[in-house]
């Protein structure tokens, strides 16, 4: 299993780079094994456990209002809100991008999809639930429990 993140994976709009997860996917392929893809949407770092730091493509980071916020206003870019379906970034809405990235995947995986990748995982939402940001670790503590952000 292994995640594919979509900040590694689009680092310009509409340019896909799935070299290394090809290599992975061949070295498995080549030993008999079968993958299992997570799809990340998600930015990784400053979760609890991220041991790592993979932001969101350069392109979507730099967008303005999109973004949870906490009452405080502070915004939590690990995932575009779900709001923002329909905002054009570059052109393109969130809901475009994930379909072109999909696309791209499936064009450039189409030998081993079914046969060597056997299951794909979408994640969604921030840490890839499909939950809203409770907390920002930035900000606070863990407190045990989230706050509703609707802001």
């Amino acid at each position: 299993m292994t995640d594919v993140w979509w900040g590694i994976t689009e680092p310009s709009s509409k340019t896909y780079k799935f070299d290394g997860y090809k290599q992975l996917v061949g070295m498995c392929k080549d030993i008999g094994l079968k993958v299992q893809i997570v799809t990340s949407f998600h930015s990784c770092g400053g979760n609890v456990g991220d041991a790592c730091s993979i932001p969101l493509p350069e392109f979507v980071n730099n967008q303005s209002d999109i973004w949870y916020k906490d009452r405080h206003g502070h915004e939590d870019k690990e995932y575009i809100s779900l709001f923002a379906d329909n905002v054009q970034i570059q052109g393109r809405t969130p809901l475009q991008m994930y379909g072109d990235w999909f696309a791209a995947f499936a064009d450039a995986f189409s030998g081993d999809i079914g046969s060597v990748i056997v299951e794909m995982q979408i994640g969604m939402g921030p840490a890839g639930e499909l939950r809203y940001p409770a907390y920002q670790l930035s900000k606070w503590q863990f407190c045990g429990v989230g706050a509703f952000q609707a802001y």
